[in-house]
Formats: structure tokens, C-alpha cells, sequence
């Protein structure tokens, strides 16, 4: 089975007879070059190509940057587990700061304050 041969089972044939040699030669020729087809260097290219992209694919996930953690209480400058009425205040005091009404001049100011 290495390489693609194959073995011709030779039950209740007459081994002996010259039809069955001829026939036993081609059927020998053919099974042996089974793997040098078009169709196997066909299979090999798309195995190729495909493990191509799928490291394309890996590196270019592998340099995506993570995205950042969105943490409340480091944006209002309190710690966590603060009570509700500290961080209730340290929002009133960072919307006063942040509100578009009160810098028109910045263009992001908007989503500061969002």
C-alpha cells in the first residue's frame, strides 16, 4: 500500500494463463502510479495554499490589540466599592468639568462627556 500500490487479489483466476499476465501488468503499472496523478499534486497545492492562509490568518489575529477595560470607578477617580453618595458626587463634579455646554471649543468633548 506504500506509494499507492495496491494488492490484485488472485482468487479463482489461472495465474499461469497469458491473458491473466497481461492483464495483471496493466492492472501492476496502473496502481503504482496512482499518487503521481493530477489529482494528487492538485490536493497537495490546496493543502498548501490552505495551511498558507490559515498562518496569514493566525498572525494577523495575533496582532490585534486587546481592547481596553472600561472601568468606572478609575473614570471618576474613585476607589471600587466606594458608597453611593461618594461616587454619585465624583460624577456631578466630572460632568460640571466635562459638559459640552461648558468647553464649545473641543470638538470631542461630546464623547468625553458620553
Amino acid at each position: 500500500m506504500l506509494l499507492g500500490e495496491t494488492r490484485i487479489e488472485l482468487k479463482g483466476v489461472n495465474p499461469e494463463c497469458d491473458r491473466f499476465k497481461q492483464i495483471y501488468a496493466k492492472r501492476a503499472s496502473i496502481y503504482k502510479k496512482t499518487w503521481m496523478r493530477p489529482g494528487f499534486y492538485m490536493k497537495i497545492v490546496m493543502c498548501l495554499l490552505l495551511w498558507g492562509l490559515w498562518y496569514l490568518t493566525a498572525d494577523q489575529i495575533s496582532k490585534i490589540k486587546p481592547l481596553k477595560s472600561f472601568d468606572p470607578y478609575q473614570i471618576l477617580g474613585v476607589e471600587v466599592g466606594s458608597d453611593t453618595a461618594t461616587v454619585k458626587r465624583a460624577y456631578r463634579k466630572l460632568s460640571l468639568i466635562k459638559h459640552p455646554d461648558k468647553n464649545p471649543d473641543d470638538p470631542l468633548a461630546v464623547t468625553e462627556f458620553i
